[in-house]
């Protein structure tokens, strides 16, 4: 499954019309978060964040507190590129 897939599956939602719309909020959440936290996204871990993080955004517009288990994941997936980077 390509991300698009899984974040719809996530969502559940079944039908291809808003597909265009979240490719591209998949695109630049991804963008975002490579950015302005320097996650790299080559690993099925960040793959995974990418998805629930996305559909957070989606499902909540991008308002209120992140979810704590969301943030944690955020900072781990920030310490294992920063580690990478200095190994």
């Amino acid at each position: 499954m390509n991300q698009l897939q899984l974040l719809k599956a996530n969502l559940g939602i079944t039908t291809d019309k808003r597909d265009a719309y979240l490719q591209f909020v998949l695109d630049s959440t991804q963008e975002e978060l490579t950015k302005g936290k320097g996650i790299k996204f080559n690993t099925s871990e960040a793959d995974s964040f990418l998805i629930d993080y996305t559909a957070w955004q989606f499902r909540n517009r991008g308002e209120g507190v992140m979810p704590r288990f969301l943030e944690y994941r955020m900072r781990n997936l920030m310490i294992k590129t920063y580690g990478d980077e200095n190994a």
